[in-house]
């Protein structure tokens, strides 16, 4: 019976060996005040950023109901490529009437032929017409996902989504304790993010954003019914001047409610109706 045993027992330490090593823990960077996953070492496979995803998974679309108020006060719809507002009581095919986006993991691999060392989940956004027809031009970008956090780049196209970009964007480190303070800042440029319609400066410029987990509070959902969320306050500072955004965060779900207080006045406002399966 020994002898049993101890050949049993010398076959398990030879199949062992013959297994490969574990995988290498995950290093993080957060220099920034994000905390990125850095690329396995002993890997090239662009999917290591998007496989721990819960939120937002590859293929899963999160689309939203929106509204933009001019700094006058009118609410209004954003025009095709967002170069012009739209009021509701004049909505065509060129009228954007909901917005979405998925992560994607072939958007992922393009932004890293661009940018060497590329650390987030590819992103695609979609702008719909009130047929649900998906308008052209497509975009992308990306979100990061993790044990650490949560963050999203804003819908950016022109010209007036663009402005979102000069805002806190939707941002949450985990995990989530009531009166929470972080912060992380983003140095922004160029015609599309720097526009006379909200703001004077032509040169690029640091946002500094600060953020608080104000608490957990109940709200009704157009999806999943009434779910309780965590509400968190961010605000912006810099030589552009002041912005906020008021968040509503959940679990599961991700970033359900977004109010934007933008430079010039106006706000932008989008709830989370429908989560696709793509």
């Amino acid at each position: 019976m020994f002898r049993l045993i101890t050949s049993v027992f010398l076959l398990y330490l030879c199949l062992s060996c013959s297994l490969p090593p574990e995988a290498p823990y995950l290093i993080y960077d957060c220099e920034e005040g994000i905390c990125a996953e850095l690329m396995w070492s002993d890997s090239t496979y662009v999917t290591d950023y998007d496989s721990d995803n819960v939120i937002f998974r590859l293929g899963r679309e999160f689309v939203y109901d929106y509204y933009y108020i001019t700094p006058e006060g009118d609410t209004t719809l954003i025009g095709l490529e967002g170069h012009a507002i739209d009021g509701p009581g004049i909505i065509n095919s060129a009228t954007i009437t909901e917005v979405s986006f998925h992560a994607d993991s072939s958007m992922g691999a393009q932004m890293r032929e661009m940018i060497p060392g590329y650390s987030q989940t590819g992103l695609k956004y979609d702008y719909y017409d009130r047929d649900k027809k998906s308008l052209y031009p497509k975009e992308g970008s990306g979100v990061i996902e993790n044990e650490r956090n949560v963050w999203v780049h804003p819908f950016r196209r022109d010209l007036y989504f663009a402005m979102l970009n000069a805002n806190p964007y939707p941002f949450v480190r985990l995990p989530i304790q009531k009166g929470d303070r972080y912060n992380w800042e983003l140095t922004i440029g160029g015609s599309k993010y720097l526009h006379p319609i909200w703001t004077d400066l032509t040169e690029s410029t640091l946002r500094q954003h600060t953020y608080e987990v104000i608490g957990q509070r109940k709200y009704e959902t157009p999806f999943a019914g009434r779910l309780e969320v965590w509400e968190i306050k961010a605000t912006t500072t810099g030589e552009a001047g002041p912005s906020a955004l008021t968040f509503f965060f959940h679990e599961d779900y991700g970033f359900v409610y977004l109010n934007y207080d933008n430079l010039p006045g106006s706000k932008f406002v989008f709830t989370l109706r429908e989560i696709r399966e793509r």
